[in-house]
């Protein structure tokens, strides 16, 4: 996927997502348990990035380097306190993000 777009299921225009990283290989898309945020990766030249888009300002913004590892499953999960993920590093233990 190189593009993402939201609209309000009430028949609301199109919105262009701001903020997505230039040339996007977008893939593993989810939305929070709230459905505040939608979260995906991104395959950068260096790794795969974890991005986060705030559904309401429809903004974009990376909140990992390019360290998740996509090869086996899911590279994140959203905690049910809807703000944190759990991701899968590379050569790492897991760790957490807040955002």
């Amino acid at each position: 996927m190189n593009n993402l777009k939201l609209r309000k299921v009430a028949g609301g225009e199109e919105v262009q997502v701001k903020g997505l990283p230039a040339n996007p290989l977008i893939a593993n898309v989810s939305w929070s348990p709230n459905e505040k945020k939608i979260a995906f990766t991104h395959t950068a030249a260096k790794g795969v990035e974890l991005w986060v888009i705030d559904v309401e300002s429809a903004t974009a913004k990376k909140i990992s380097e390019a360290k998740l590892n996509a090869n086996l499953g899911a590279p994140y999960s959203w905690f049910k306190r809807q703000r944190q993920f759990a991701g899968q590093g590379i050569a790492e233990k897991p760790y957490g993000f807040t955002r």
